[in-house]
């Protein structure tokens, strides 16, 4: 990431997520280890994802502003991104259905590789694309990470109580 001007890190009750961003968009969130914020003030576009991804764990179900974010790729992997920003809060498709509604419907597999190469998770749900049998299969951060996401949404979807496992 070349163009890489900011870092800053939001506690979540899962650990510490890592923003990255350029002078204009978000283009990564990672939980794991990253290098130290930066330590200039925070732009207005990093706070705007900091308060809407705080949001999103204190159960908002919607409000992640499009064009704040940003991440290259190719046609197949943006119209993947699209399909997979699209499943509504609380719910989960299998890479089957995504790969029908972006006119590959035998590219379950190709979709995975999409979905993995996301670089900007909750703002792109790729943690509601499951199995064919509605399994948990692959995160990049883990089966732990995304059955929280899940239980988050469906606790707040629900008005269930969620939990960490």
């Amino acid at each position: 990431m070349d163009d890489l001007v900011y870092r800053y890190t939001l506690p979540t009750p899962v650990g510490d997520l890592h923003l990255e961003a350029d002078d204009q968009h978000i283009t990564r969130l990672t939980w794991g280890l990253r290098p130290a914020p930066t330590e200039a003030p925070t732009p207005a576009h990093v706070q705007q994802a900091v308060e809407e991804l705080t949001a999103y764990f204190e159960g908002a179900e919607d409000g992640f502003t499009p064009e704040l974010y940003a991440q290259p790729g190719t046609e197949f992997q943006q119209a993947v991104w699209e399909a997979v920003t699209a499943i509504p809060y609380g719910q989960t498709l299998s890479y089957g259905t995504i790969g029908h509604q972006v006119g590959r419907p035998k590219a379950a597999q190709a979709i995975g590789q999409c979905v993995g190469a996301n670089r900007l998770p909750i703002v792109v749900p790729c943690h509601r694309v499951v199995g064919a049998d509605g399994s948990l299969t692959g995160f990049a951060y883990g089966l732990t990470i995304k059955r929280f996401l899940l239980d988050l949404e469906q606790s707040k979807r629900y008005g269930k109580q969620g939990s960490l496992f």
